[in-house]
């Protein structure tokens, strides 16, 4: 049987400190100011509402498999 290495703790970091930027930028956004999101080889017009809550979400994805990780790592 094989088994994949769990992410280590030190890779969630550096992970959410990757993601730790787009709320400081969210906050900067004026309604008139546009948002764009890559697809692909594309960048895709978004609304600005969306792209928060779509980074929101990734976020609180990312802080729970890091609580997941730490959780179970030290066991």
């Amino acid at each position: 049987m094989h088994f994949f290495d769990a992410p280590s703790p030190k890779s969630f970091r550096v992970i959410a400190a990757s993601w730790s930027w787009p709320p400081q930028e969210f906050a900067t956004l004026t309604p008139n100011n546009l948002v764009f999101k890559l697809v692909g080889p594309v960048l895709v017009k978004q609304d600005q509402a969306e792209a928060k809550s779509n980074v929101d979400k990734r976020l609180e994805f990312i802080r729970g498999e890091m609580y997941a990780c730490f959780s179970g790592c030290h066991r």
